[in-house]
């Protein structure tokens, strides 16, 4: 019976593979939410983080680690590209978002490219490493990071303008409830 099944399973694997998961999320390790989520949520010390590793196309590869202080505020990007294929390059683009313990999007960092050149022989990799400061009262209330991976900077782009209100919305009601003024990302 396995000598049935496994091809059928190694085919739908391999197919599921082709079609890609080029903007699938990571839900990176998140802290245990709180009972009622109507009110201020209490300040968080220490980092958060974020990873994902996919195949946008098959053979063309992406990974990113974000990492959050919540202390000082501080985003550590880095993401590796590389392309399996013969004389095949790509531009990749990355970026994150960060959920309180409710689940709102609060935090949001601009998309980054990484381009990785084709090559004849080989693999061609590149690593890009970036740094954002993002205001510490936001960085505090982060509990989780989602990372998403697109293949093209057009989509990334497309996904990053579809955030950009919600966490512009969610920072406005933080605003208030702390009482001072927190700029959009």
């Amino acid at each position: 019976m396995n000598r049935l099944f496994l091809p059928i399973a190694r085919t739908l694997t391999l197919a599921a593979a082709l079609l890609g998961f080029g903007l699938a999320t990571s839900v990176s390790h998140a802290d245990p939410r709180p009972a009622n989520c109507s009110t201020t949520l209490p300040a968080m010390t220490g980092t958060v983080d974020g990873h994902l590793a996919n195949d946008p196309v098959a053979g063309l590869r992406m990974e990113t680690w974000v990492i959050v202080n919540r202390d000082t505020g501080q985003v550590d990007t880095t993401t590796h590209a590389r392309s399996l294929f013969l004389a095949k390059g790509f531009t990749a683009s990355s970026f994150s978002v960060g959920f309180d313990a409710c689940g709102r999007a609060i935090a949001l960092t601009p998309p980054v490219n990484t381009s990785v050149e084709a090559i004849w022989f080989g693999q061609s990799s590149r690593w890009k490493s970036t740094h954002l400061d993002i205001d510490p009262r936001l960085a505090q209330r982060i509990a989780r990071i989602e990372v998403v991976n697109a293949h093209s900077p057009a989509s990334a782009q497309e996904i990053f303008n579809r955030w950009k209100p919600v966490v512009c919305a969610a920072v406005r009601i933080i605003s208030l409830w702390i009482g001072k003024p927190i700029s959009c990302p």
